[in-house]
């Protein structure tokens, strides 16, 4: 059975925390963690802090999993984030997405993987660090600043990642629109304020809100509707006159957080990596059913902090 103070080093590196950010939580120093990640045993006190700073059982600490023997492993992480609280499920989600970035890095950069918490752009001053891996099988992503982490990942499709794109044309039509002077402000104001869950607004509210003339509030309205971003209906008034009223689509709140977030990365390009590994031998858009030849060049780089050489 391994130690108690193994299990912790097991766990912090799962984490991505360091022994400092460990220390601060627990109310202990640094020193005494290391103490603990030599062989050393913590105050039986602070066992149930440890453990659910963590989210695990106190007999897990000690190496006692008889509650998990039989589950498979996607049963255990389903039961590790079910059994949180619910303000702490999706902080140990992310927790078990950065062991599956180090699961896929592990036989290229394994050594470097163990010091880069979350918050390792902070301490390099606040510079936004990311890490990426390319491969023919799928990519994964992820940003490490500690109050701004995220992951993604997805396995490359049978046809490639081109095959399941829109049609130029309707990403030119959505990037005409989103190109308009204040559409973006308008968006971001919107959601910003909660109103998808509102009975609806009128031109002239929105206008006031983002500080835009009411013509040029009321276009970009029109045009959110035509793309279906949201709806609109007329709504009598009075005898003479009716108004156009407006309400979001709720089921486009995630697409338009990740549209916005997603267009970020592509206005400040990524640079610092922790690490940037790309073995991919075709472009990253190639697609099985096109004609011609998709495949690129064969290229392989990797580094646990570098700078993008393209």
């Amino acid at each position: 059975m391994e130690s108690i103070g193994k299990i912790i080093v097991k766990l912090r590196q799962c984490a991505g925390v360091t022994q400092e950010k460990l220390g601060q939580a627990l109310g202990v120093t640094t020193q005494a963690v290391s103490r603990w990640e030599c062989g050393g045993t913590p105050d039986a006190s602070l066992l149930p802090a440890i453990a659910d700073f963590f989210h695990v059982s106190i007999d897990e600490l000690f190496g006692r999993e008889a509650k998990q023997a039989g589950k498979s492993l996607e049963a255990q992480i389903t039961s590790a984030v079910a059994s949180c609280a619910q303000e702490s499920r999706f902080d140990r989600a992310f927790q078990l997405c950065r062991s599956v970035r180090n699961g896929l890095l592990s036989e290229y950069v394994n050594q470097s993987l163990d010091v880069l918490g979350d918050d390792y752009g902070d301490k390099l001053g606040g510079v936004e660090v990311y890490s990426a891996n390319m491969t023919d099988w799928g990519v994964a992503w992820s940003k490490m600043m500690e109050n701004d982490h995220s992951f993604f990942l997805m396995p490359e499709p049978e046809k490639g990642f081109g095959s399941v794109l829109a049609q130029p044309e309707e990403y030119e039509r959505l990037f005409a629109l989103l190109g308009k002077p204040g559409c973006s402000a308008v968006l971001i104001y919107l959601y910003g304020n909660n109103h998808q869950k509102s009975p609806g607004f009128s031109a002239q509210w929105v206008s006031e809100g983002v500080g835009l003339p009411i013509e040029q509030t009321r276009g970009i309205l029109e045009g959110l509707t035509e793309a279906e971003l949201m709806s609109c209906q007329k709504v009598r008034v009075s005898r003479e006159e009716e108004i156009e009223i407006y309400s979001l689509k709720q089921s486009m709140d995630m697409s338009v957080l990740l549209l916005l977030l997603n267009a970020r990365y592509c206005i400040h390009c990524p640079t610092a990596f922790a690490p940037l590994w790309d073995e991919r031998s075709k472009p990253i858009l190639a697609r099985s059913d096109w004609n011609g030849d998709a495949n690129g060049a064969k290229m392989g780089t990797s580094g646990v902090l570098g700078r993008d050489p393209r």
